[in-house]
């Protein structure tokens, strides 16, 4: 299987390892932001987008996600 991580295998929609450390913490982390922005003050704009883009990498200027966001 070579030196690729186990995201680089998920992601090539190769077999990989579902808990592995790695991956676990960055479930944790979009569950975080996940929560954090379904629990933010609505007229936040720029405070969710802010955590979108977090979340996602990206997010469009025109875009809008309204919570609940799973």
């Amino acid at each position: 299987m070579g030196d690729r991580s186990m995201r680089e295998r998920m992601l090539a929609g190769e077999p990989y390892i579902a808990d592995d450390p790695d991956l676990a913490r960055e479930s944790r982390r979009a569950q975080s932001l996940t929560h954090r922005i379904n629990t933010s003050d609505p007229t936040d704009h720029d405070g969710i987008r802010a955590l979108l883009t977090e979340l996602l990498g990206a997010f469009g200027e025109d875009s809008e996600i309204r919570p609940p966001f799973r």
